[in-house]
């Protein structure tokens, strides 16, 4: 269901800039995708993000990459923080 009566266009990810730069400057589009596309896309980029990596939002991000790439001990303490 889209959120608006109006056609509304998602950019896909991962962006193409060659395709956006393109000389051929009619065909230059970005690749689209569907509502929901883009929403799995964003939570996607959400929890690969790292807290404090975003270079214009450092409150972006998620602790849950930290599991990924931390030891158990980590994980433990993670879920304390969470109670």
């Amino acid at each position: 269901m889209a959120l608006t009566s109006m056609e509304t266009k998602f950019c896909k990810l991962p962006l193409d800039f060659g395709a956006l730069l393109s000389e051929d400057v009619e065909n230059s589009r970005l690749a689209s995708c569907t509502e929901i596309e883009s929403i799995d896309q964003f939570i996607e980029m959400l929890i690969d993000t790292a807290p404090g990596e975003h270079a214009f939002d450092k409150e972006f991000g998620c602790e849950i990459f930290y599991l990924d790439f931390e030891r158990n001990e980590q994980y433990h303490y993670f879920c304390r923080k969470l109670k």
